[in-house]
């Protein structure tokens, strides 16, 4: 998703990609809506964020992840090995 971003600076309109960050209920939603007969639960995405192989951003008392990365994520499971991430050596 793109959204227009107004750089206050230049006074210019820059286009940039927005991010989807959602909790982990809200993700689980957003698969469930997706994929009705998903086996992926809630406890699943949990363990992928307490385990590291879903990268997360704290606010306040919230975990946030992008729901793009968690997409791309899971479907280079192979044998239940992540695929390395891009920054990743």
């Amino acid at each position: 998703m793109t959204t227009e971003i107004r750089n206050e600076k230049a006074g210019a309109m820059t286009t940039a990609a927005l991010p989807r960050m959602r909790t982990i209920p809200q993700a689980y939603k957003e698969i469930k809506a997706i994929d009705p007969n998903t086996s992926i639960t809630v406890s699943v995405l949990r363990r992928l964020v307490k385990d590291g192989a879903i990268e997360t951003v704290q606010v306040a008392n919230k975990r946030l992840l992008n729901l793009d990365l968690l997409f791309s994520r899971l479907s280079c499971y192979n044998g239940g090995a992540v695929a390395p991430h891009e920054n990743e050596v």
